[in-house]
């Protein structure tokens, strides 16, 4: 049983690294240093003030080598830090900031199910421990294999969450947009590389 949650998390791991990240060919092609990541988020249409709240920083051959995820308040919430020599990584450091104190979380469960086509992830669904559907999610990819719309949905097949995705002439994330159920803009991320 523990061999088979350790392939699992590591899997699922590899599934969201290569979905979620910037292809390292494409860093390395065009020099890439770092990506900066700045939220806006809406409160009833109204934006709120923006603050940058994740930088990636690469080496030359495309890896990333430094993660910092900040508060809104600009503190570091996570710093991850990476080493590598001719290309293997060899050391690894995360550090989490101050955090609030957290509450006490009961047992939880997490069964989900994953469907693909032509290598891309196009349906994710989450399942409860009596095998009913609690949530799930419809990915949409341009001719370029590059994500441009994720949906998430409830167990009735009403829809939570739909984000949209743009890129830039050269295929890198430059904008996210996050509408909630009603329609409304609720986050903006603007995506900068150097």
């Amino acid at each position: 049983m523990m061999v088979f949650r350790i392939v699992f998390w590591a899997l699922f791991t590899l599934i969201s690294i290569g979905v979620q990240g910037q292809s390292k060919k494409l860093i390395r092609t065009y020099g890439v240093k770092s990506m900066t990541e700045t939220t806006y988020k809406f409160d009833k249409g109204v934006e709120e003030l923006p603050y940058v709240s994740f930088i990636e920083k690469f080496d030359k051959q495309g890896d990333w080598i430094e993660r910092k995820e900040f508060n809104k308040d600009g503190s570091i919430k996570i710093l991850e830090k990476r080493g590598y020599v001719q290309g293997l990584l060899i050391s690894e450091l995360k550090e989490e900031g101050p955090q609030k104190a957290k509450e006490e979380k009961p047992a939880s469960f997490n069964h989900n199910t994953y469907e693909y086509v032509k290598g891309l992830l196009v349906y994710e669904k989450d399942w409860s421990r009596d095998s009913t559907l609690i949530s799930s999610k419809d990915y949409e990819y341009n001719k370029f294999g590059q994500k441009i719309s994720e949906v998430e949905r409830n167990s009735k097949g009403e829809i939570k969450k739909n984000e949209t995705f743009s890129y830039d002439s050269k295929g890198f994330r430059n904008l996210k947009l996050t509408h909630n159920a009603e329609g409304e803009l609720t986050e903006k991320m603007v995506y900068a590389y150097e």
